[in-house]
C-alpha cells in the first residue's frame, strides 16, 4: 500500500493507492481527513467492540450510519465501495432524501456516493459515521468513525462478516 500525505491548512490530504491480492489497483482515491479526525484515529482492531442494540431500526447484516455532511468519511467508504461483495445498508442520519441529494451535489457528487439496495434516511441525529456487522441475532460488531487512511482497505473484510 502506497501512502503519501501533505499537510494543507486544517486538513491532511492523503493519496491512497489501494492494492488487493498482491496486485496494485489502478484507481487512486483522494481522501481528505480533517486534522482533528486524523490525529485521534486508532486502528480497527482497537476500536471494534460488541454491542447488542443498533442506534435505530435497520434490517441488514452490515450497516453504515453516516451524515451527509461528513465528506471525509463518505470519501473513505467510497474508496472501498466497489470492492465489497455486497454493499451494507446505508442509513443517512439527520436528513431527508431531498436534503441529502443537495448535500451530495454541494460536495461534488452527481449521484449517491454510497449506493445500496437498502438506503434509508432518518431525521434522528446520532453519532456518525458508525458501522455495524451482525455477529448473531443479538449482537453486532461496531466500529465508530473512519480508519486511518493506511487501514481503509480493512473495511472490505469488516463488511464481509
Amino acid at each position: 500500500m502506497k501512502l503519501t500525505s501533505l499537510c494543507l491548512g486544517t486538513s491532511i490530504v492523503i493519496a491512497l493507492l489501494l492494492s488487493g491480492c498482491g496486485t496494485q489497483a489502478t484507481n487512486k482515491t483522494l481522501i481528505s481527513l480533517p486534522v482533528s479526525v486524523q490525529s485521534h484515529l486508532s486502528s480497527l482492531s482497537k476500536r471494534e467492540n460488541l454491542v447488542h442494540k443498533l442506534p435505530s431500526k435497520a434490517t441488514a447484516q452490515t450497516i453504515l450510519y453516516i451524515s451527509p455532511s461528513e465528506k471525509y468519511a463518505i470519501d473513505q467508504f467510497k474508496s472501498i465501495w466497489s470492492q465489497l461483495r455486497k454493499q451494507p445498508a446505508v442509513v443517512w442520519t439527520g436528513t431527508t432524501k431531498s436534503t441529502v441529494r443537495t448535500a451530495w451535489k454541494q460536495d461534488g457528487f452527481t449521484t449517491d456516493p454510497l449506493p445500496s439496495t437498502a438506503t434509508t434516511y432518518i431525521a434522528k441525529n446520532i453519532p456518525t459515521p458508525d458501522t455495524y456487522a451482525e455477529q448473531n441475532p443479538t449482537s453486532w460488531a461496531e466500529v465508530p468513525g473512519v480508519l486511518p487512511a493506511s487501514e481503509a482497505a480493512q473495511w472490505v473484510p469488516f463488511f464481509a462478516h
